[in-house]
């Protein structure tokens, strides 16, 4: 069954907004190359946009978490249709790609230098943060 969320209008910007309600160049960018692509997930219930953003995480995932591929560009699809949606993605559904991520990210950071550590540790907290950022 499809589970009702609260959809809130997007947030009034102004000198007085919090930084985590501004939407970044970067997601908008995100959302604009969703809409070029068609926009193939409008169609979708909330329970469907759902499972397709476990789906996507976890082929992401699997796929070591490659920032140029197609699974990475799914994820930014998924989380660009919730923004349209003006709905926050589901985030505690994935706890179980989380944990996987942060294995991968363990595995990947032993016997690397300090930079490449931080570097890595970098793009999966930016790939984390893009969905509590959008929208708040």
């Amino acid at each position: 069954m499809d589970e009702k969320r609260k959809v809130t209008a997007m947030p009034k910007y102004g000198s007085n907004t919090p930084p985590q309600q501004l939407i970044s160049a970067a997601d908008l960018q995100r959302i604009a190359s969703y809409l070029d692509r068609g926009r193939h997930y409008r169609n979708l219930s909330m329970g469907d946009l759902d499972a397709q953003l476990v789906t996507a995480y976890r082929r992401w995932r699997n796929a070591a978490f490659n920032f140029e591929g197609p699974e990475h560009v799914d994820t930014d699809d998924t989380v660009a249709e919730y923004a349209l949606r003006e709905a926050p993605p589901p985030v505690s559904i994935l706890n179980a790609e989380i944990d996987g991520l942060t294995s991968k990210v363990a595995q990947r950071v032993v016997g690397v230098s300090d930079t490449q550590r931080q570097e890595i540790t970098d793009q999966l907290i930016a790939e984390l943060a893009k969905l509590i950022r959008l929208p708040n």
